[in-house]
């Protein structure tokens, strides 16, 4: 999901940036737009979340180990 948000935000943004300039002149719409994307914040991000992930899967499975048979038996038991 995220490389696939990534890439359509890159996408996106070279096919519709360009055509937000404002100007009353053709000398103030030169030299257009150009799209630059900030990769350190995008790798940065993806190592956030990543970094989530991770720790989120071994809170997860830290608190599965400890659980009881007859709690996770109950647990089923109220859904």
């Amino acid at each position: 999901g995220g490389v696939l948000g990534t890439a359509l935000g890159i996408w996106l943004s070279q096919q519709f940036i360009p055509f937000l300039q404002m100007g009353d002149s053709e000398a103030a719409l030169i030299p257009p737009y150009l799209v630059e994307i900030a990769w350190p914040a995008v790798i940065q991000i993806y190592v956030l979340f990543g970094g989530l992930f991770v720790v989120t899967l071994l809170v997860l499975s830290l608190f599965l180990v400890r659980m009881k048979i007859f709690h996770a038996v109950k647990l089923g038991e109220t859904v």
